[in-house]
Protein backbone atom coordinates (compact mmCIF):
# COMPACT_ATOMS: atom_id res chain seq x y z
CA UNK A 1 0.00 0.00 0.00
CA UNK A 2 3.00 2.26 0.25
CA UNK A 3 5.37 3.53 -2.40
CA UNK A 4 8.06 0.87 -2.68
CA UNK A 5 10.74 3.22 -3.98
CA UNK A 6 10.12 5.76 -1.22
CA UNK A 7 10.13 3.01 1.39
CA UNK A 8 13.46 1.63 0.17
CA UNK A 9 14.94 5.11 0.18
CA UNK A 10 13.81 5.75 3.74
CA UNK A 11 15.02 2.38 5.03
CA UNK A 12 18.35 2.93 3.33
CA UNK A 13 18.66 6.23 5.17
CA UNK A 14 17.79 4.74 8.53
CA UNK A 15 14.12 5.78 8.48
CA UNK A 16 10.88 3.80 8.56
CA UNK A 17 8.19 3.20 6.00
CA UNK A 18 5.80 6.14 5.57
CA UNK A 19 2.24 5.73 6.82
CA UNK A 20 -0.57 7.25 4.75
CA UNK A 21 -3.89 8.32 6.26
CA UNK A 22 -6.88 9.66 4.34
CA UNK A 23 -10.16 11.21 5.43
CA UNK A 24 -13.02 11.36 2.95
CA UNK A 25 -16.64 12.42 3.23
CA UNK A 26 -18.35 10.32 0.56
CA UNK A 27 -21.45 12.53 0.49
CA UNK A 28 -23.95 9.65 0.24
CA UNK A 29 -26.70 11.56 2.05
CA UNK A 30 -29.76 10.54 0.07
CA UNK A 31 -32.31 13.31 -0.27
CA UNK A 32 -29.71 15.95 0.59
CA UNK A 33 -26.57 15.67 -1.58
CA UNK A 34 -26.86 15.66 -5.36
CA UNK A 35 -26.40 12.22 -6.88
CA UNK A 36 -26.25 10.39 -3.56
CA UNK A 37 -28.82 7.83 -4.66
CA UNK A 38 -26.96 7.11 -7.92
CA UNK A 39 -23.21 7.27 -7.41
CA UNK A 40 -22.40 4.93 -4.49
CA UNK A 41 -20.55 2.48 -6.76
CA UNK A 42 -18.51 5.23 -8.41
CA UNK A 43 -17.68 6.93 -5.11
CA UNK A 44 -16.65 3.67 -3.42
CA UNK A 45 -14.44 2.64 -6.35
CA UNK A 46 -12.69 6.02 -6.39
CA UNK A 47 -12.12 5.87 -2.64
CA UNK A 48 -10.54 2.42 -2.46
CA UNK A 49 -8.32 3.19 -5.46
CA UNK A 50 -6.32 5.51 -3.19
CA UNK A 51 -2.88 4.25 -2.14
CA UNK A 52 -3.18 4.55 1.64
CA UNK A 53 -2.76 2.57 4.83
CA UNK A 54 -6.05 3.66 6.40
CA UNK A 55 -9.10 5.63 5.28
CA UNK A 56 -11.76 7.23 7.46
CA UNK A 57 -14.99 7.59 5.49
CA UNK A 58 -18.05 9.63 6.45
CA UNK A 59 -21.60 9.92 5.13
CA UNK A 60 -21.90 6.27 4.19
CA UNK A 61 -25.28 6.14 5.89
CA UNK A 62 -27.23 3.24 4.42
CA UNK A 63 -26.57 -0.50 4.93
CA UNK A 64 -26.43 -1.08 1.18
CA UNK A 65 -23.81 1.66 0.79
CA UNK A 66 -21.71 0.19 3.61
CA UNK A 67 -21.87 -3.15 1.79
CA UNK A 68 -20.80 -1.43 -1.43
CA UNK A 69 -17.76 0.11 0.27
CA UNK A 70 -16.76 -3.10 2.02
CA UNK A 71 -17.02 -5.09 -1.21
CA UNK A 72 -14.99 -2.53 -3.15
CA UNK A 73 -12.38 -2.41 -0.37
CA UNK A 74 -11.97 -6.17 0.02
CA UNK A 75 -8.65 -6.38 -1.85
CA UNK A 76 -6.75 -3.24 -0.82
CA UNK A 77 -8.44 -2.61 2.54
CA UNK A 78 -9.56 -6.01 3.84
CA UNK A 79 -10.03 -4.82 7.43
CA UNK A 80 -12.91 -2.49 8.26
CA UNK A 81 -15.20 -1.32 11.02
CA UNK A 82 -18.33 0.83 10.70
CA UNK A 83 -20.20 2.32 13.63
CA UNK A 84 -23.45 0.45 14.22
CA UNK A 85 -26.80 2.24 13.86
CA UNK A 86 -28.60 3.43 16.99
CA UNK A 87 -32.22 4.20 15.99
CA UNK A 88 -34.50 6.08 18.37
CA UNK A 89 -37.98 6.31 16.78
CA UNK A 90 -39.55 8.06 19.76
CA UNK A 91 -42.84 7.19 21.42
CA UNK A 92 -44.92 10.22 20.43
CA UNK A 93 -46.42 11.53 17.20
CA UNK A 94 -44.09 13.98 15.52
CA UNK A 95 -46.61 16.05 13.56
CA UNK A 96 -50.35 16.58 13.50
CA UNK A 97 -51.66 15.87 10.01
CA UNK A 98 -53.52 19.14 9.48
CA UNK A 99 -50.44 21.15 10.43
CA UNK A 100 -48.57 19.63 7.51
CA UNK A 101 -51.12 20.54 4.82
CA UNK A 102 -49.55 23.89 3.78
CA UNK A 103 -46.03 22.44 3.58
CA UNK A 104 -46.99 19.41 1.51
CA UNK A 105 -49.27 21.43 -0.76
CA UNK A 106 -46.20 23.55 -1.47
CA UNK A 107 -44.15 20.37 -1.99
CA UNK A 108 -46.63 19.03 -4.56
CA UNK A 109 -46.65 22.34 -6.42
CA UNK A 110 -42.90 22.91 -6.50
CA UNK A 111 -40.85 19.83 -5.72
CA UNK A 112 -42.78 16.61 -6.40
CA UNK A 113 -41.48 16.24 -9.96
CA UNK A 114 -37.85 16.98 -9.13
CA UNK A 115 -34.92 14.69 -8.44
CA UNK A 116 -35.12 12.86 -5.10
CA UNK A 117 -31.73 14.17 -3.99
CA UNK A 118 -32.85 17.75 -4.59
CA UNK A 119 -36.05 17.61 -2.51
CA UNK A 120 -34.55 19.13 0.66
CA UNK A 121 -32.99 22.03 -1.23
CA UNK A 122 -36.20 22.60 -3.18
CA UNK A 123 -38.30 22.68 -0.01
CA UNK A 124 -35.98 25.17 1.66
CA UNK A 125 -35.96 27.42 -1.40
CA UNK A 126 -39.68 27.32 -2.10
CA UNK A 127 -41.47 26.27 1.08
CA UNK A 128 -39.53 27.88 3.89
CA UNK A 129 -42.45 29.74 5.46
CA UNK A 130 -44.81 26.78 5.95
CA UNK A 131 -41.83 24.76 7.19
CA UNK A 132 -40.68 27.15 9.92
CA UNK A 133 -44.30 27.69 10.98
CA UNK A 134 -44.37 24.14 12.33
CA UNK A 135 -43.43 23.43 15.94
CA UNK A 136 -39.94 22.29 16.90
CA UNK A 137 -40.97 18.68 17.42
CA UNK A 138 -42.53 18.44 13.96
CA UNK A 139 -39.63 20.28 12.32
CA UNK A 140 -37.17 17.95 14.01
CA UNK A 141 -39.07 14.89 12.81
CA UNK A 142 -39.19 16.14 9.21
CA UNK A 143 -35.49 16.99 9.23
CA UNK A 144 -34.70 13.51 10.54
CA UNK A 145 -36.66 12.03 7.63
CA UNK A 146 -34.54 13.76 4.98
CA UNK A 147 -33.84 10.40 3.33
CA UNK A 148 -37.51 9.38 3.36
CA UNK A 149 -39.17 12.17 1.35
CA UNK A 150 -41.92 12.19 0.21
CA UNK A 151 -43.02 9.61 2.80
CA UNK A 152 -41.84 11.88 5.63
CA UNK A 153 -45.41 12.98 6.23
CA UNK A 154 -46.61 9.45 6.91
CA UNK A 155 -43.59 8.80 9.12
CA UNK A 156 -44.05 11.90 11.27
CA UNK A 157 -47.80 11.33 11.64
CA UNK A 158 -46.98 7.88 13.07
CA UNK A 159 -43.89 8.52 15.24
CA UNK A 160 -41.43 11.19 16.33
CA UNK A 161 -38.31 10.24 14.38
CA UNK A 162 -35.22 11.60 16.10
CA UNK A 163 -32.36 10.69 13.77
CA UNK A 164 -31.93 10.45 10.01
CA UNK A 165 -31.09 7.26 8.09
CA UNK A 166 -32.35 4.95 10.83
CA UNK A 167 -29.98 6.34 13.45
CA UNK A 168 -26.90 5.68 11.32
CA UNK A 169 -23.61 7.37 12.17
CA UNK A 170 -22.28 7.04 8.62
CA UNK A 171 -18.63 6.60 9.63
CA UNK A 172 -16.21 3.77 9.00
CA UNK A 173 -12.54 2.84 8.93
CA UNK A 174 -11.02 0.95 6.00
CA UNK A 175 -7.58 -0.45 6.78
CA UNK A 176 -4.83 -2.26 4.93
CA UNK A 177 -3.62 -3.53 8.31
CA UNK A 178 -5.30 -5.81 10.87
CA UNK A 179 -7.56 -4.07 13.38
CA UNK A 180 -6.73 -5.53 16.79
CA UNK A 181 -9.46 -3.71 18.72
CA UNK A 182 -12.12 -1.06 18.27
CA UNK A 183 -14.53 0.95 20.39
CA UNK A 184 -16.94 3.80 19.83
CA UNK A 185 -18.38 6.83 21.59
CA UNK A 186 -21.80 8.32 20.91
CA UNK A 187 -22.10 12.11 21.09
CA UNK A 188 -25.12 14.22 21.95
CA UNK A 189 -26.50 15.39 18.61
CA UNK A 190 -29.55 16.55 16.69
CA UNK A 191 -31.05 15.21 13.42
CA UNK A 192 -27.99 13.07 12.59
CA UNK A 193 -26.28 10.64 14.92
CA UNK A 194 -22.72 11.73 15.68
CA UNK A 195 -19.93 9.64 17.14
CA UNK A 196 -16.34 8.49 16.83
CA UNK A 197 -14.67 5.14 16.17
CA UNK A 198 -11.34 4.31 17.78
CA UNK A 199 -9.45 1.45 16.14
CA UNK A 200 -6.01 0.10 16.98
CA UNK A 201 -4.13 -1.09 13.90
CA UNK A 202 -1.32 -3.63 13.90
CA UNK A 203 1.25 -2.14 11.53
CA UNK A 204 4.15 -4.56 11.24
CA UNK A 205 3.85 -5.39 14.92
CA UNK A 206 3.46 -1.81 16.13
CA UNK A 207 0.13 -0.28 17.26
CA UNK A 208 -1.33 2.80 15.58
CA UNK A 209 -4.34 4.55 17.10
CA UNK A 210 -6.89 5.74 14.53
CA UNK A 211 -9.93 7.84 15.38
CA UNK A 212 -12.64 8.48 12.77
CA UNK A 213 -15.29 11.13 13.38
CA UNK A 214 -18.01 13.32 11.85
CA UNK A 215 -19.23 16.25 13.93
CA UNK A 216 -22.43 18.30 13.81
CA UNK A 217 -22.62 20.80 10.96
CA UNK A 218 -23.81 24.40 11.22
CA UNK A 219 -26.87 23.64 9.08
CA UNK A 220 -29.07 26.26 7.44
CA UNK A 221 -32.04 24.60 9.14
CA UNK A 222 -33.99 25.37 12.32
CA UNK A 223 -32.23 23.88 15.34
CA UNK A 224 -34.44 21.69 17.54
CA UNK A 225 -31.91 20.10 19.89
CA UNK A 226 -31.03 20.64 23.54
CA UNK A 227 -28.02 22.93 23.05
CA UNK A 228 -28.19 26.63 22.17
CA UNK A 229 -27.75 25.91 18.45
CA UNK A 230 -25.76 23.92 15.91
CA UNK A 231 -22.44 25.59 16.77
CA UNK A 232 -22.73 25.09 20.57
CA UNK A 233 -23.70 21.46 19.99
CA UNK A 234 -20.56 20.96 17.93
CA UNK A 235 -18.38 22.65 20.55
CA UNK A 236 -19.77 20.32 23.22
CA UNK A 237 -18.81 17.37 21.00
CA UNK A 238 -15.28 18.74 20.59
CA UNK A 239 -14.91 19.12 24.34
CA UNK A 240 -16.14 15.57 24.96
CA UNK A 241 -13.86 14.09 22.31
CA UNK A 242 -10.81 16.06 23.37
CA UNK A 243 -10.90 14.30 26.75
CA UNK A 244 -11.85 10.89 25.32
CA UNK A 245 -9.25 10.84 22.55
CA UNK A 246 -6.52 11.98 24.95
CA UNK A 247 -7.15 8.97 27.19
CA UNK A 248 -7.36 6.47 24.30
CA UNK A 249 -4.39 7.64 22.20
CA UNK A 250 -1.55 5.66 23.77
CA UNK A 251 0.44 4.57 20.71
CA UNK A 252 3.49 6.47 19.46
CA UNK A 253 1.51 7.31 16.34
CA UNK A 254 -2.10 8.44 16.76
CA UNK A 255 -4.35 9.86 14.05
CA UNK A 256 -7.68 11.64 14.56
CA UNK A 257 -9.45 12.43 11.31
CA UNK A 258 -12.80 13.08 9.71
CA UNK A 259 -15.23 15.81 8.73
CA UNK A 260 -15.15 18.13 11.74
CA UNK A 261 -17.41 20.74 10.10
CA UNK A 262 -15.12 23.44 11.47
CA UNK A 263 -11.89 24.86 10.13
CA UNK A 264 -9.40 27.73 10.10
CA UNK A 265 -9.20 30.81 7.93
CA UNK A 266 -6.90 30.34 4.93
CA UNK A 267 -5.58 32.12 1.90
CA UNK A 268 -7.90 30.24 -0.46
CA UNK A 269 -10.85 29.56 1.88
CA UNK A 270 -12.89 31.00 4.74
CA UNK A 271 -13.05 29.93 8.37
CA UNK A 272 -15.95 27.76 9.52
CA UNK A 273 -16.97 28.12 13.18
CA UNK A 274 -13.52 29.48 13.97
CA UNK A 275 -14.05 29.53 17.74
CA UNK A 276 -14.78 25.80 17.65
CA UNK A 277 -11.74 25.10 15.48
CA UNK A 278 -9.56 27.06 17.91
CA UNK A 279 -10.78 24.78 20.71
CA UNK A 280 -10.09 21.72 18.56
CA UNK A 281 -6.60 22.89 17.60
CA UNK A 282 -5.74 23.49 21.26
CA UNK A 283 -5.25 19.74 21.81
CA UNK A 284 -1.74 20.26 20.46
CA UNK A 285 -1.79 17.67 17.67
CA UNK A 286 -0.35 18.52 14.25
CA UNK A 287 -2.72 19.34 11.39
CA UNK A 288 -0.46 19.11 8.33
CA UNK A 289 -3.08 20.01 5.71
CA UNK A 290 -4.29 23.15 7.49
CA UNK A 291 -0.69 24.13 8.22
CA UNK A 292 0.07 23.87 4.50
CA UNK A 293 -2.89 26.20 3.73
CA UNK A 294 -3.52 24.36 0.46
CA UNK A 295 -7.19 24.80 -0.49
CA UNK A 296 -10.76 24.21 0.59
CA UNK A 297 -12.09 20.69 1.11
CA UNK A 298 -15.76 21.70 0.89
CA UNK A 299 -15.66 23.96 -2.16
CA UNK A 300 -18.71 25.76 -3.46
CA UNK A 301 -17.65 25.38 -7.10
CA UNK A 302 -17.80 21.58 -6.76
CA UNK A 303 -20.16 20.27 -9.43
CA UNK A 304 -22.25 18.47 -6.80
CA UNK A 305 -22.81 21.77 -4.95
CA UNK A 306 -22.70 24.29 -7.81
CA UNK A 307 -22.64 27.54 -5.82
CA UNK A 308 -20.15 30.40 -5.96
CA UNK A 309 -17.71 31.20 -3.16
CA UNK A 310 -14.47 30.03 -1.60
CA UNK A 311 -15.73 27.24 0.64
CA UNK A 312 -13.95 25.99 3.78
CA UNK A 313 -11.34 23.49 4.96
CA UNK A 314 -13.39 21.34 7.35
CA UNK A 315 -11.91 17.89 6.69
CA UNK A 316 -8.84 17.24 8.83
CA UNK A 317 -6.17 14.69 9.67
CA UNK A 318 -4.72 15.46 13.11
CA UNK A 319 -1.56 13.59 14.07
CA UNK A 320 0.21 12.95 17.36
CA UNK A 321 3.67 11.56 16.72
CA UNK A 322 7.25 11.69 18.02
CA UNK A 323 9.38 14.79 17.53
CA UNK A 324 11.01 14.91 14.14
CA UNK A 325 8.10 13.35 12.25
CA UNK A 326 7.67 14.74 8.74
CA UNK A 327 4.42 15.18 6.80
CA UNK A 328 3.29 15.55 3.23
CA UNK A 329 -0.31 16.75 2.96
CA UNK A 330 -2.34 16.79 -0.24
CA UNK A 331 -5.95 17.08 -1.37
CA UNK A 332 -7.29 13.97 -3.12
CA UNK A 333 -10.40 12.90 -5.02
CA UNK A 334 -10.84 16.44 -6.30
CA UNK A 335 -10.81 15.78 -10.07
CA UNK A 336 -13.97 15.81 -12.16
CA UNK A 337 -15.16 12.52 -13.63
CA UNK A 338 -18.34 11.11 -15.12
CA UNK A 339 -20.74 10.87 -12.19
CA UNK A 340 -24.35 9.62 -12.32
CA UNK A 341 -26.72 12.11 -10.70
CA UNK A 342 -30.48 12.46 -10.96
CA UNK A 343 -30.86 10.21 -13.98
CA UNK A 344 -28.06 11.71 -16.05
CA UNK A 345 -24.27 11.78 -16.17
CA UNK A 346 -22.55 14.97 -15.09
CA UNK A 347 -18.93 16.08 -14.81
CA UNK A 348 -18.13 16.34 -11.10
CA UNK A 349 -15.94 14.85 -8.37
CA UNK A 350 -17.20 11.64 -6.73
CA UNK A 351 -18.44 13.57 -3.66
CA UNK A 352 -19.40 17.07 -2.57
CA UNK A 353 -16.27 16.98 -0.38
CA UNK A 354 -12.65 16.49 -1.35
CA UNK A 355 -10.41 14.14 0.57
CA UNK A 356 -7.32 14.96 2.64
CA UNK A 357 -4.28 12.68 2.52
CA UNK A 358 -1.33 12.92 4.92
CA UNK A 359 1.84 10.87 4.47
CA UNK A 360 3.58 10.48 7.84
CA UNK A 361 7.29 9.68 7.98
CA UNK A 362 8.85 9.02 11.38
Amino acid sequence: MRSALLALFLVGCGGTDPFTAVTYNAGLAEGFVLGASDRADVTAAATVALDADVICVQEVWLPEHIATFEAAAATNYPHSVFMADAPDPGTEIGCAGEDLDPLFTCYEENCADGCFDEVATCLLQNCGLPFIALGDQCIGCLEANVGNAPTARDMCEAEDTKYAYGGAFGIGILSAHPITSSETITLDSTTNRRGTIHAVLDVDGDPVDVFCTHLTADLALPYTGSAAGWAPEQLAQINTLTDWVATQATADLSIWMGDFNTGPDGTEYNAELLENYTALASIGWDNPYADADIDCTYCLDNGLINNSGTGAAIDHVFVKSPEGTEYTATRVLDADMDVPACGETISAPPSDHYGVQVVITQ
